[in-house]
């Protein structure tokens, strides 16, 4: 929740300086169109992209209320509705690796729980397995007459005939059983969820890459030169605002990418019940 408020700010300042820019360039269609200079289409496009922008930006600060409302309600109802969070996006470069998150599996609280029961299970087992021959008795004693003393040594060596602790071993036996499968089956669950959310981790760390290597600044170059030469009458106002609707979802689709490789850190979090993020910011 506290990562979803931050990445709906993002996109809500993105998309207020979307607005800002169509803004001013509606400003300057309309001036040219008042002078002659353009056709009124272009005022007509340029109005079609500053109301979707606005629309854009409205929907973003539902977003931000919605996703803090839902934070209050997990964190403190004494917060009010327009807190603020102080804090950034994690770093797209946290490596993680395969074998080592195989290797905590066997540590997550998940499954020490039913560790922890099987082995109480497995201990009642063999209390009941001994409990069938409580042990040997020895006795001793001394048989005092006016004439002799005897004394008298015996050993006493219980044999269940009847009372072979069948019901108790074979109730504590399956006690034991289910929690061995139970603690399988999660293991295998476990080792299946942590593979799936690495692989995401793997395909979102790898757009993230993609769009900081060159597709961002790349986006920005041709929304510059498309600009400058709209300015300068070289290319017409759909060409300019094509290029600026380019760059805005160029930064979108990254934000949502860094998004999905944040929440599959999450999720290898909490399967494995271990702090990642909290380390690497």
């Amino acid at each position: 929740a506290f990562y979803e408020v931050l990445q709906n700010e993002a996109i809500l300042k993105i998309a207020e300086g979307d607005r800002d820019a169509l803004n001013d360039i509606r400003g300057k269609v309309g001036l040219r169109v008042e002078v002659g200079e353009a056709p009124r289409y272009e005022l007509i496009k340029a109005d079609t992209e500053l109301v979707a922008a606005q629309r854009d930006a409205d929907a973003a600060k539902l977003r931000i209320y919605e996703s803090k409302l839902y934070l209050r309600g997990l964190v403190s109802k004494s917060l009010t509705d327009t807190f603020d969070l102080n804090g950034s996006l994690p770093p797209s470069d946290i490596a993680l690796n395969a074998d080592s998150l195989k290797e905590e599996i066997n540590k997550s609280p998940r499954l020490k729980q039913i560790k922890a029961s099987a082995d109480i299970a497995e201990n009642r087992l063999r209390l009941e397995e001994k409990l069938i021959n409580p042990g040997v008795t020895l006795k001793a004693g001394v048989d005092q007459d006016p004439d002799i003393t005897s004394y008298r040594f015996g050993v006493s060596i219980p044999i269940p005939i009847w009372n072979q602790r069948q019901g108790q071993i074979g109730e504590a036996a399956a006690g034991y059983r289910e929690l061995q499968a139970q603690y399988t089956d999660q293991e295998l669950a476990l080792r299946r969820d942590i593979e799936s959310a690495f692989q995401r981790y793997l395909i979102a760390q790898q757009q993230v890459k993609t769009f900081e290597s060159g597709l961002l600044s790349q986006a920005e170059s041709v929304l510059k030169v498309a600009e400058s030469a709209y300015r300068y009458g070289e290319r017409g106002i759909l060409e300019y605002l094509d290029a600026q609707r380019t760059y805005r979802l160029v930064r979108k689709d990254y934000l949502a990418s860094r998004y999905d490789y944040i929440v599959a850190i999450l999720e290898i979090e909490q399967l494995l019940g271990m702090d990642i993020l909290e380390n690497k910011i």
